[in-house]
C-alpha cells in the first residue's frame, strides 16, 4: 500500500512539474507572440506613415506634371499653330529659312527645335524685316510671330532669359542707339511708326538689331 502511494505521489510530482514546464513554455510563446505583435504592429505603423508619404508625394508629382503638361500644351499648342500658319508664307521667304533655319519646314519637330537655336534668330529676323520693308505684309506678321515665339524657345533652354525684344512706342524720343531710321523718315525727332521691333543681348547688353521706325 504504502509502495503504490508512493508512486502515485511520484507522477503527481512528475505530472506537476510537465504542467510547470508547458505553462513556463506557454509563457514563453505569449512573450514571444506579444514582442511580435508589437514588432508588426510598428511595422504596420511605419508602412502607414511611408505610404502617407507616398500619397502625398505622388499627389504633388501629379500636380507638377499637370502644370508641366499646361505649360507643354501652351508652348507647343502656340508652336502648332504657328508652324501651320508658317506653311502660308511666301516661297522666297522660306527658301532663305530653309537654308539655315526650318531645313524640314513640313515637320514639326524640325520646325520647333530649328526655332529654338540661338543662331536662328537673326536670319529670322532679317527675313521677317525684309517682308517688312516690302510691303509683304502678311508674311511679315506670322514671321514676326514666329520669331517672338523663338526668342521664348531659346530663352527657356537658358537658366535665365537671354534675349530680349527691345520696347518702343510711337511718341518716343528717337534713340539711335537702339533705333534705326526707316522709310520715310527723318533723322531726328519722335518715333511716329514702328516698322519693327529689335532685340538685344542680356548678358551684354549688346544690340543684336535696332527697332526699325519713322521719325518725324
Amino acid at each position: 500500500m504504502e509502495g503504490n502511494e508512493t508512486l502515485t505521489g511520484r507522477r503527481l510530482d512528475k505530472t506537476r512539474l510537465e504542467i510547470q514546464n508547458l505553462r513556463g513554455r506557454l509563457q514563453d510563446v505569449f512573450s514571444e507572440f506579444d514582442q511580435r505583435l508589437k514588432t508588426l504592429t510598428s511595422d504596420i505603423d511605419e508602412l502607414r506613415a511611408e505610404n502617407a508619404q507616398l500619397e502625398r508625394e505622388k499627389l504633388n508629382l501629379q500636380g507638377t506634371i499637370e502644370r508641366v503638361r499646361e505649360q507643354l500644351a501652351q508652348r507647343f499648342g502656340r508652336g502648332w499653330e504657328l508652324f501651320q500658319r508658317y506653311q502660308k508664307v511666301g516661297a522666297h521667304a522660306r527658301q532663305i529659312l530653309g537654308a539655315t533655319v526650318f531645313v524640314r519646314d513640313d515637320n514639326f519637330t524640325s520646325f520647333i527645335c530649328g526655332g529654338a537655336q540661338s543662331r536662328s534668330l537673326e536670319t529670322l529676323w532679317d527675313v521677317t524685316h525684309e517682308c517688312v520693308m516690302s510691303g509683304r505684309r502678311e508674311d511679315a506678321e506670322i514671321l514676326w510671330d514666329i520669331f517672338a515665339y523663338c526668342v521664348e524657345l531659346v530663352n527657356s533652354t537658358k537658366g535665365q532669359d537671354i534675349y530680349t525684344i527691345s520696347e518702343v512706342n510711337e511718341g518716343d524720343r528717337f534713340d539711335s542707339d537702339v533705333q534705326t531710321e526707316g522709310p520715310r523718315s527723318r533723322a531726328q525727332g519722335r518715333v511716329l511708326e514702328i516698322y519693327i521691333l529689335g532685340y538685344r543681348n542680356n548678358h551684354n547688353g549688346k544690340v543684336i538689331r535696332k527697332s526699325v521706325v519713322r521719325v518725324g
